[in-house]
């Protein structure tokens, strides 16, 4: 008489080790594993219950055939479905000069993620998506988490970083003008994190310090001298502002040297528009 094969109930580990528990048969009846699909190693293929190694990760199927002398054979199959532990990802830092930006998690080979706010502020659009998008950042430090469940195996995240900027208008300080080839620079400060650095737009002039707000110029050309202030914070776009230093060379000539006799008249002349 032929008798049932019952493979026992599928399961799923997050390890390459695993252990077949079929109903054992008796008397007449003898019980074979033998794999359908997937990968693994049976310790004991004749036992009900015996231990797998190297299971292959995902699905690995099992037969569990019961044999009866001059019967059919009858089978039963079982899964058992191999996790990898996944180590989640949430990409990398940012430095933004906006309250909205886009979330870059890896997406996981398997299990479910979910972002949550560690510090700051944030609204995600869909948590579940690794690559959402996220509003309401606060100015400064916001920090993300992003978690995969992946039953059986444990649960992993990793934060990211949204640094958001705020923009500055460059102000490169007042115009000037002066009677020498030296003048000072005089810019608003920039905020903390911020580069900056003074070049010449027209005219010349050598810079002392150029990434300072505030600089000795020299070497000044006569007439106009343009000088432009730039300023990149971290996130945003560059912005710029101009400031001028006039430079005014009198250069007084009245004329050459000259002999005149005793009680002779001799007329001076100065440049337009200087009184005499």
């Amino acid at each position: 008489q032929a008798v049932p094969a019952e493979a026992g109930a599928s399961f799923t580990v997050c390890s390459e080790n695993g252990t077949l528990e079929a109903v054992a048969v008796s008397g007449p009846a003898t019980g074979t594993w033998s794999m359908v699909s997937g990968g693994a190693s049976i310790q004991n293929p004749g036992s009900a219950a015996t231990a797998v190694a190297n299971l292959s990760p995902g699905l690995n199927q099992f037969l569990w055939t019961v044999s009866v002398e001059g019967c059919q054979p009858v089978t039963d199959t079982v899964s058992i479905v191999r996790r990898v532990p996944v180590q989640a990802n949430a990409g990398t830092d940012q430095i933004i000069c906006a309250t909205t930006g886009t979330l870059a998690a890896a997406i996981p080979a398997s299990g479910l993620g979910n972002w949550s706010v560690l510090s700051g502020s944030g609204q995600v659009a869909e948590p579940g998506n690794p690559t959402s998008g996220v509003t309401g950042l606060s100015p400064g430090l916001n920090q993300l988490v992003w978690s995969v469940a992946n039953a059986p195996c444990a649960s992993t995240s990793d934060t990211v970083s949204i640094t958001v900027n705020q923009s500055f208008a460059a102000n490169a300080g007042l115009s000037t003008i002066t009677c020498s080839d030296s003048g000072m620079l005089a810019a608003i400060g920039v905020p903390a994190g911020a580069t900056s650095h003074w070049s010449v737009l027209t005219g010349a002039g050598i810079v002392a310090n150029p990434g300072s707000d505030t600089s000795v110029v020299s070497q000044l050309t006569t007439g106009l001298n343009v000088f432009q202030w730039n300023v990149l914070v971290p996130g945003c776009a560059p912005v710029t502002d101009t400031v001028s230093i006039v430079r005014i060379d009198f250069g007084f000539n009245i004329g050459p040297d000259t002999t005149i006799c005793v009680d002779s008249t001799l007329v001076l002349s100065v440049p337009p528009g200087f009184a005499n």
